[in-house]
């Protein structure tokens, strides 16, 4: 059934496994956007326009008003820079420049460290940029103190700049999210309201947050026409690359950005609310 996936519904065995196409039928798959239609399309946006979204040190450099947190290019910066940095910012994250889905992102606190200098050569053979620990507002907070919950909004630049779907996530077990361990709800676009309950990688269903207790469906995003506008004003700034999957912090006084994930991720759109995303994407893509 995987491998006839490949053919008749354009889906990956990764597609298939995410988007758990062993639950659906035949209908029901033919409405689901798939990693495949993606990587289609973002093969025509230019393999340099793509590169300033997804490298890391690119991004934070076009969206430096939005990044609302020191933060250094490892590479780029010799030992003295990178020792004041750290005891500067004694908590910090450390992230691969061309990595998503939160693949070897290390939080790191100085007090654990050993040897900081063999750190610093680590880190710049690794081609990683470090950045201050960024504090969301207290309303996301509550959620789950032991997550960096955020905000994924979805935006497709054409003539103009349209919002293709919106989720709220939260980590379940890790400090800062990572593939697998997401919790993620749909959020309604125009209202920014949450409107599904939670669900996870592994189907598991979460009508409050396993955390806090916290019920997921009817929460209200705090400042959501804001963010909208941010993300909107944010995707003409880089209009090559059509579709851009916005990861937004809310801190106490500002919008701001983790990353961006040129062309995004397909199941975080899809997996809560179980409605395909194709037609709306080809529609806005093309509009």
């Amino acid at each position: 059934d995987a491998f006839i996936s490949i053919f008749k519904y354009n889906a990956s065995f990764h597609d298939y496994i995410n988007l758990r196409f062993y639950e659906l039928g035949d209908k029901e798959r033919k409405t689901f956007l798939t990693a495949r239609m993606v990587t289609a399309e973002k093969n025509q946006w230019g393999k340099e326009e793509v590169e300033k979204v997804y490298n890391k040190a690119s991004f934070n450099r076009i969206f430096a008003d939005r990044i609302g947190r020191d933060w250094l290019d490892v590479n780029g910066s010799d030992l003295d820079e990178f020792l004041a940095f750290i005891n500067k910012h004694q908590t910090f994250y450390a992230k691969p420049k061309r990595e998503s889905l939160g693949i070897g992102i290390r939080k790191c606190r100085l007090s654990e460290i050993d040897d900081a200098e063999e750190l610093y050569y680590e880190l710049k053979k690794s081609d990683y940029i470090i950045e201050e620990e960024l504090h969301i507002c207290e309303d996301l907070q509550k959620l789950n103190p032991n997550s960096v919950s955020q905000i994924r909004i979805v935006t497709i630049c054409n003539k103009d700049v349209d919002i293709l779907a919106a989720s709220l996530r939260t980590g379940v077990n890790v400090p800062y999210n990572q593939a697998g361990d997401d919790l993620i709800a749909q959020i309604d676009i125009a209202t920014g309201v949450v409107f599904t309950d939670g669900v996870c990688e592994d189907g598991k269903i979460y009508e409050c947050h396993p955390v806090s207790g916290i019920r997921l469906k009817g929460y209200q995003v705090p400042r959501w026409n804001e963010i909208i506008d941010v993300c909107k004003q944010a995707a003409k700034r880089v209009p090559a690359v059509k579709m851009i999957g916005w990861d937004v912090a809310i801190t106490d006084d500002k919008i701001c950005f983790f990353e961006g994930n040129p062309g995004s991720g397909v199941a975080s759109m899809q997996l809560a609310d179980r409605v395909g995303k194709k037609e709306l994407f080809y529609q806005l893509l093309n509009n």
